[in-house]
């Protein structure tokens, strides 16, 4: 099973909705492996996944706070059960935000 996997930044969907550019990018990949796995990582603030994590079959993996009492670091999956639960670890430097530790597959590939 092939894994799509990406890093959004926010310039990268300058003339376009997040939720648009991340359905889009979705069905391209999908087209040609349907059962692939999907991996995403970024900073998703402010953006309601709810329909693109439907459409998808995506579960969140980040479940605690990131920055005070909000989750803006977010990984998002369509195979939760092939991960370790996410880590959290404290900021760098005199950042604010806590970093995101994804730990290892489960599983081992033969």
């Amino acid at each position: 099973m092939p894994v799509f996997t990406s890093l959004l930044e926010k310039n990268a969907v300058e003339e376009k909705g997040m939720t648009d550019y991340l359905t889009e990018f979705l069905d391209k990949l999908l087209q040609d492996t349907p059962s692939g796995g999907i991996l995403l990582a970024g900073y998703f603030n402010q953006l309601d996944l709810g329909s693109l994590c439907s459409r998808f079959s995506l579960r969140k993996l980040v479940h605690a706070p990131t920055r005070g009492l909000n989750v803006l670091g977010q990984i998002l999956t369509n195979m939760p059960e092939l991960f370790n639960p996410v880590k959290h670890l404290p900021p760098l430097g005199r950042g604010r935000i806590t970093n995101v530790y994804l730990c290892r597959p489960n599983y081992r590939l033969n």
